[in-house]
């Protein structure tokens, strides 16, 4: 999969469109303002199919890795650690989140989420 130019393959949930495909969508999407969490739904799908991860139905989102707040996969399975700057978290139900160097899909009914906007005010 490594040379693989797909968004996410059929084999893992996707529709086995090509990148260049989901960039054209998301400059269409762009230009009309669509209220979407479309970019992250892609993203999301795209790290969890380089993971060999089955994708969750319906939009989801990203939990950005960034230096001091990395989230880490314990010895049992279960996650630890702080994830800021998540795009509409309470519209999604799951998330894509980089633990070290693995990949997980997190229902966000599983997490404590905490209120805040961009800069544009949005979630």
């Amino acid at each position: 999969m490594p040379g693989d130019a797909r968004m996410v393959p059929e084999e893992h949930g996707g529709a086995g469109a090509e990148l260049a495909d989901g960039f054209a969508i998301l400059g269409v999407a762009g230009r009309y303002a669509a209220a979407v969490p479309l970019a992250e739904t892609l993203l999301a799908g795209w790290l969890l199919a380089r993971a060999r991860l089955e994708r969750a139905r319906g939009a989801m989102s990203v939990a950005p890795a960034r230096t001091g707040r990395q989230i880490t996969a314990e010895p049992d399975g279960t996650l630890s650690g702080q994830a800021r700057g998540v795009p509409l978290p309470k519209r999604q139900s799951n998330l894509a989140v980089l633990a070290g160097a693995s990949v997980a899909l997190v229902e966000t009914a599983a997490c404590r989420l905490n209120d805040g906007t961009n800069l544009a005010s949005e979630p």
